[in-house]
């Protein structure tokens, strides 16, 4: 792998993970229309490293409060004290875990399933469209509305859904606000960016990284990082302006096209 092509896997990864267009649906869909190779399990986990750091500083003041809170349980500015956000974040956490454990086989298998992704795609369009008819509610953030955007979390593990759009989106049509939905949304992927990059570490030692080869990934990594720290800038401007659905209409056109095109 040379600087350019780190670059350009760096540039898709930042972009994909966070606008809700779904990552893995783009690289399922990738490899086979345009017959790009995917990056080896060292470069993912540069990759997903370069991401998480992106989120983590992005809301490093939200995530400052959270932590004060657990400490000296004191009340946050949005008024949710701390201990039950992060009780909160822990309950979306488990229906991902509990599906990437129980159906690990059929999650891998629909990698190799193109069609099933660009159809995915069509079904996360929906979502995204759909959210047009929840705005102007401001629900709390309860612990069973937690637990549901994690069930759309879970559902998300198939390629060609994207997490932050069902996510999002489930948030959405329980009530909780746009702005409230989208920091929920990415908070709650701290742990499964993270949970994926920790199962991942084992493969990624065994390939080895060493000489040349790390400046090219931690480029990769770098480029992931900064893009998608502008990425979450950007969705978080599009949110305040109303126009969220338009990832929607993304999201339906490449999945008609790649219908269309796969053979």
């Amino acid at each position: 792998m040379d600087f350019w092509r780190a670059i350009e896997l760096g540039l898709v990864q930042g972009l994909t993970e966070f606008l809700p267009v779904s990552s893995s649906g783009h690289l399922v869909l990738a490899e086979h229309l345009l017959g790009v190779d995917p990056p080896g399990i060292s470069f993912e986990v540069v990759l997903h490293l370069g991401t998480l750091l992106a989120v983590l500083v992005y809301f490093r003041h939200r995530l400052w409060d959270i932590g004060q809170d657990l400490v000296q349980r004191r009340t946050v500015a949005n008024r949710h004290d701390g201990r039950k956000y992060f009780l909160a974040l822990v309950i979306g956490t488990i229906p991902a875990g509990v599906a990437g454990i129980l159906f690990k086989d059929q999650v891998e298998a629909a990698f190799s399933a193109p069609k099933a992704a660009a159809a995915f795609l069509l079904v996360t369009g929906v979502f995204l469209l759909a959210t047009r008819l929840a705005r102007g509610m401001q629900r709390p953030l309860t612990l069973p509305r937690a637990f549901l955007v994690g069930c759309a979390q879970a559902v998300a593990l198939l390629p060609g859904i994207s997490r932050s759009g069902s996510t999002m989106s489930a948030a959405m049509g329980l009530g909780i606000s746009p702005a409230a939905a989208a920091e929920f949304s990415f908070i709650l992927s701290i742990p499964a960016i993270l949970g994926a990059t920790v199962l991942s570490v084992g493969e990624a030692l065994a390939e080895g990284i060493s000489g040349p080869i790390a400046a090219v990934y931690a480029l990769g990594g770098c480029v992931a990082a900064l893009v998608g720290y502008a990425s979450l800038w950007l969705l978080f401007g599009m949110i305040k302006k109303g126009r969220f659905w338009w990832f929607g209409v993304y999201c339906l056109v490449v999945g008609i096209a790649s219908l269309v095109l796969l053979p």
